[in-house]
């Protein structure tokens, strides 16, 4: 799926979010449950939404060192498409 479908389809899961939030208010019934799927999947594709990585200006074999820009661990190589750590899609460039 590419970054505007992405966008996209979150969106829909915010509204969906949003109205349980409205539901819950009108009707006094706890959607949390709900609320936390729709949030679980949100979570999940913003990880395929390309993110920079936060080069880092270390001297090795010819490697790049670099922080993942979610969960703010190292990741090293520019072969990494992924950090391996949370699963966000990461730019070198």
């Amino acid at each position: 799926m590419n970054e505007p479908n992405l966008k996209a389809f979150i969106m829909i899961q915010q509204n969906a979010i949003d109205s349980y939030k409205q539901m819950a208010l009108e009707d006094e019934y706890d959607y949390s449950k709900e609320i936390n799927q729709h949030q679980d999947i949100i979570d999940a594709l913003e990880k395929q939404i390309t993110k920079p990585v936060q080069i880092k200006n270390i001297k090795s074999q010819d490697k790049k060192y670099g922080v993942c820009p979610s969960c703010k661990r190292g990741i090293v190589g520019e072969e990494s498409v992924y950090c391996k750590f949370c699963g966000q899609k990461l730019n070198w460039n």
